[in-house]
């Protein structure tokens, strides 16, 4: 009886044992993921960034607005509504709008078709 019993307690250790291991090997790869996400959005914002300096150095100021605009006017009709289960402090489509007030280049990014 008392080797069933060992048997039994060994059994269920290697079984708990093996699921931790999965669900650190799953676990390991959401952080890759994230990661490689993370790198693809920094990257994304560094072309762009890289556009947008480009142009302002050349002293093409237009240039430079057109190419922020079109990027802003891409999330907002992306997002404009989705962002609404986030917490206002987060919410950019209401600051873009804000903005397109003064913004005669991102008021018409935003009236273009999608």
């Amino acid at each position: 009886m008392k080797t069933f019993l060992i048997a039994v307690f060994v059994g269920a250790l290697g079984v708990f044992g093996g699921i931790r291991f999965e669900e650190m090997r799953h676990a390991r790869q959401d952080v890759e993921q994230l990661l490689r996400s993370d790198r693809r959005d920094q990257q994304y914002a560094t072309v762009i960034s890289l556009g947008v300096l480009d142009a302002l150095e050349a002293g093409h100021t237009d240039k430079a607005k057109s190419l922020l605009a079109r990027q802003l006017a891409i999330y907002h009709r992306s997002y404009q509504n989705r962002e609404v289960s986030l917490p206002e402090n987060q919410r950019l489509v209401p600051q873009i709008e804000d903005v397109s007030v003064r913004s005669a280049i991102l008021r018409e990014e935003l009236q273009k078709p999608k």
